[in-house]
């Protein structure tokens, strides 16, 4: 902490305007774009010099004084966004919020203020709380994030995985985002356990369907392991540092890292696994109830739910961001398929429920074991297909195409894409999606 720091310089420093802020990328490890960005306070002193956060921000804390930093976080993230909105572009920004800010009911009514009044989009504005904040008094965490919930923000829990966040915390507050703890990350690409770590959590967001930021990627190993586990985000100095928001801006525009969507595959092919005994499961339930017992459960709703095919973690990914690859014909074959397992799914519900004979009951869960094994098959031969075209594409360009700066570099990266195209590669339908980085 610098030596002249107190309450005179801090309010000096408001009514100067002298905080700044930087803006570190967080790209897609499925596309390889950026998609956001997390927002970095500085101080620029009076004489030009830089104060970090943690050399300040613990004083302020200390002081009761965070919600002011706050407000001007928020406020200047709302200006960016708003430029970022007359360009006719969309990308998220996040900003840190403490304890002291979740006290404060004017932070609620500002942030709605501002979604009123039309001049910030909700959905573009993240709220990142530390997992120490949650720890230390869940109950009334849970309120004031159910309230920032309600306006249509999201909300991600930060450093994950260096407090003791229990998964009945987690599945209690509206996060929609875990951003993985760098020592979580560090060394994930050689060290077997903490990949399994890894693995896990990302395995966990998405059962409690979340999307999850990997903090602190330093290489290109680690930023390639990640993108194999399925991991939805990245962000660190290997990817970029933090930039002024004009740069920030520019390299959404013009730089695309290495991008892999077959972590996510394979993951949906665990998310229709989990389904499916999920289904028999409530058959086996029903079976086991008595008729009285079954006459108080709204056997007709629950089959109803079972046959939306929309709804379940594979029916979101596939109307979803899984539209990306309807260009592959094994895609499109998916979608007949899965609409019968959902039917039989109902099917069974409402079998068990009747209590009919056992052999109609095992012929409808060969159905759907078939079915199932269809989908597996789908979704296996989408990864293979997938990863082939992207194996093939990343053969094309050095990694010095996409990590040199300057229009020049781009332009001709583009062009080296046109030229494939022309030959009539198998990967001329992927470029824009799966580029090398």
């Amino acid at each position: 902490m610098p030596d002249t720091m107190n309450d005179d310089s801090f309010r000096q420093a408001l009514q100067q305007q002298e905080f700044i802020f930087y803006y570190q990328p967080k790209v897609s490890m499925i596309s390889g774009k950026i998609t956001g960005a997390e927002a970095l306070i500085r101080w620029q002193r009076s004489d030009g010099s830089i104060v970090t956060p943690d050399h300040f921000i613990p004083y302020v804390e200390q002081r009761g004084l965070i919600k002011q930093i706050t407000r001007i976080a928020i406020d200047n993230a709302v200006d960016h966004l708003q430029k970022i909105k007359r360009l006719g572009l969309a990308l998220q920004v996040a900003v840190n919020i403490t304890y002291q800010d979740l006290e404060d009911d004017g932070l609620i009514k500002h942030l709605r203020s501002l979604i009123q009044s039309g001049d910030l989009d909700a959905t573009l504005l993240q709220l990142e709380i530390t997992e120490r904040t949650v720890i230390r008094s869940p109950e009334e965490v849970q309120n004031r994030l159910a309230q920032l919930a309600e306006t249509g923000m999201t909300i991600a829990i930060d450093d994950f995985g260096i407090g003791y966040t229990s998964l009945e915390v987690l599945s209690n507050l509206p996060f929609s985002t875990i951003k993985l703890d760098r020592s979580l990350i560090r060394d994930v690409a050689t060290n077997k356990k903490k990949a399994r770590i890894v693995s896990s959590s990302v395995r966990m967001a998405r059962l409690l369907n979340m999307s999850t930021v990997a903090e602190g990627i330093e290489d290109k190993a680690c930023y390639e392991k990640l993108m194999r586990l399925g991991c939805t985000y990245g962000q660190g100095y290997w990817l970029s540092r933090p930039a002024s928001f004009e740069q920030f801006f520019e390299l959404s525009q013009t730089r695309q890292w290495k991008g892999n969507p077959c972590g996510q595959l394979h993951l949906m092919q665990l998310d229709h696994m989990e389904w499916r005994k999920d289904i028999l499961e409530e058959v086996s339930y029903l079976v086991s109830l008595s008729k009285s017992e079954k006459r108080k459960i709204d056997i007709e709703t629950v089959a109803r739910g079972h046959s939306d095919y929309r709804s379940c973690n594979l029916g979101k990914w596939y109307y979803g961001v899984g539209r990306e690859f309807r260009q592959y014909q094994i895609y499109n074959q998916m979608e007949a398929t899965h609409t019968a397992l959902h039917q039989t799914g109902a099917k069974l519900i409402r079998m068990a429920a009747k209590q009919g004979r056992f052999e109609r009951l095992q012929e409808e869960m060969n159905t759907l074991n078939e079915l199932s094994g269809q989908i597996i098959m789908f979704l296996e031969k989408l990864e293979t297909q997938v990863q082939y075209d992207t194996l093939k594409f990343n053969q094309v360009f050095t990694e010095q195409d996409f990590l040199q700066s300057g229009d020049m570099v781009w332009n001709r990266a583009m062009e080296k894409r046109v030229g494939y195209h022309n030959r009539g590669t198998i990967i001329s339908r992927n470029i824009t999606r799966f580029p090398a980085g």
